[in-house]
C-alpha cells in the first residue's frame, strides 16, 4: 500500500520520528489514512484488503502510542481527487465522480465517498478515532500533566476510571477488537460531567465576586 501511494517512507521510519520528537520534547499530531482503492474487484478480496490494510494502520498508531502516549493521531478515510494519481484507479474501481463543485463540497475525509468501503467499516473508522483520543487522554503520562485542575479529576484517579478505561482501549488496539462500542458513551458522559464541573466551578466564581462586592459595601 505505501507503494501505491509513493510514500517513500516506513513505519520504521515513522516511529523513529517519534522517538526523537519525545526525546526533544516535541508534540506530535499525526495523521494516518486508510480506505485507499483496492488491488482486485472481487469483492471477497477488497474485504480481506482491507481489513488487512486497517489493521496494519492501527497497529502502527498502536506502537507510536506506546512510545509517546501523548501524540495525537487522527484517522481519516481516502477520497479521490481529479488529476490525482490514484484518480483513474478509483474511477476503474467504481467511484462515480460528482458532477458540480457541489457535489464535490459534500465529500471530506471523514465521511465514505468510495464504494469499496461499506458503512459498517466507516463506522468502525470512528470507533478507532475515539480510541485514539481515550488512549491519549486517559494514559498515566497525560493524567499527571492534568494534576490540580478539578476535584473531577481527583475522583476518577480515586475510583480508577482512567486506568480502567485505558487497560480497556489497550486491549482494543493490541487485539483489534471492535466489537461493543461504548467509546461514544464514555465521550457523552465526560462532556456531561465536565460540562457540569466548569458550571459549578463558574457558581463559586461568581459567588466569591458577589462575596467581595457585599465585604466593600460594608
Amino acid at each position: 500500500m505505501l507503494n501505491l501511494i509513493n510514500k517513500n517512507i516506513t513505519p520504521e521510519m515513522t516511529l523513529e520520528c517519534v522517538k526523537k520528537a519525545k526525546k526533544y520534547n516535541i508534540n506530535l499530531i499525526i495523521s494516518l489514512m486508510t480506505n485507499f482503492p483496492p488491488s482486485s474487484d472481487d469483492p471477497k478480496l477488497i474485504k480481506k484488503e482491507l481489513k488487512r490494510e486497517l489493521n496494519n494502520t492501527v497497529e502502527l498508531a498502536r506502537k507510536i502510542l506506546k512510545i509517546n502516549p501523548l501524540v495525537s493521531i487522527m484517522l481519516f478515510s481516502f477520497t479521490p481527487y481529479p488529476c490525482t494519481p490514484l484518480y483513474q484507479l478509483c474511477l476503474k474501481r467504481g467511484f462515480k465522480s460528482p458532477e458540480n463543485l457541489e457535489g464535490w463540497g459534500k465529500i471530506s475525509l471523514n465521511i465514505r465517498s468510495v464504494p469499496w468501503v461499506n458503512d459498517e467499516h466507516m463506522k468502525r473508522i470512528k470507533l478507532l478515532n475515539d480510541i485514539f483520543v481515550l488512549r491519549k487522554i486517559t494514559s498515566p503520562e497525560y493524567v499527571k500533566l492534568k494534576k490540580g485542575k478539578s476535584s473531577l479529576h481527583y475522583i476518577l484517579i480515586y475510583l480508577g476510571i482512567y486506568k480502567m478505561v485505558n487497560l480497556f482501549v489497550l486491549f482494543r488496539l493490541k487485539f483489534k477488537f471492535y466489537f461493543l462500542p461504548i467509546e461514544r458513551l464514555l465521550f457523552s458522559v465526560s462532556v456531561i460531567l465536565y460540562n457540569r464541573n466548569n458550571i459549578t466551578g463558574l457558581f463559586k466564581k461568581f459567588a466569591k465576586r458577589d462575596n467581595k462586592k457585599r465585604a466593600i459595601n460594608c
